[in-house]
């Protein structure tokens, strides 16, 4: 290896290792409930947003986060889908078959557990129908109606 290839490789691991040590406590594990996978990668986002995480590192750090099916799924995607946040969510995302009507399925028929407080159940439901809005490409017309 060149000097310069060897210092960019050595730049790379200290900013993986720099951001790792930094999300390893901040970032939870994927859920296997796929309502909560959007959750998920809403909160990655913002921390990556909030600590100046690089594009090219996003999708490698996210990786030990994920649910054990999402792993797998990792797995099988060429290397160009694996390297990119965007694509690699999208995928995980598309895995799940994440639909308006699973969305407005679930919203309709959601209940309160018993460990549940009511602030936590509105939560849920506030996602549901924010998701489905979302997928419907309404959501931003209901910020304007708002």
């Amino acid at each position: 290896m060149k000097q310069n290839d060897l210092d960019r490789h050595e730049t790379t691991v200290s900013k993986m290792k720099l951001f790792g040590d930094a999300l390893r406590n901040s970032i939870t594990r994927m859920s296997s409930d796929p309502v909560e996978i959007i959750s998920f990668f809403r909160s990655v986002e913002q921390l990556y947003r909030s600590l100046g995480v690089p594009r090219e590192l996003q999708a490698a750090l996210v990786r030990p986060h994920l649910n054990e099916r999402a792993k797998n799924l990792v797995t099988r995607l060429s290397s160009d889908v694996a390297e990119d946040y965007d694509k690699l969510r999208d995928a995980i995302l598309a895995e799940f078959r994440l639909s308006p009507n699973m969305y407005l399925d679930r919203f309709n028929n959601l209940t309160r557990s018993t460990e549940e407080t009511t602030v936590m159940f509105a939560s849920k439901l506030e996602s549901l129908l924010d998701y489905y809005l979302e997928a419907h490409k309404l959501r931003s017309f209901l910020i304007c109606v708002h």
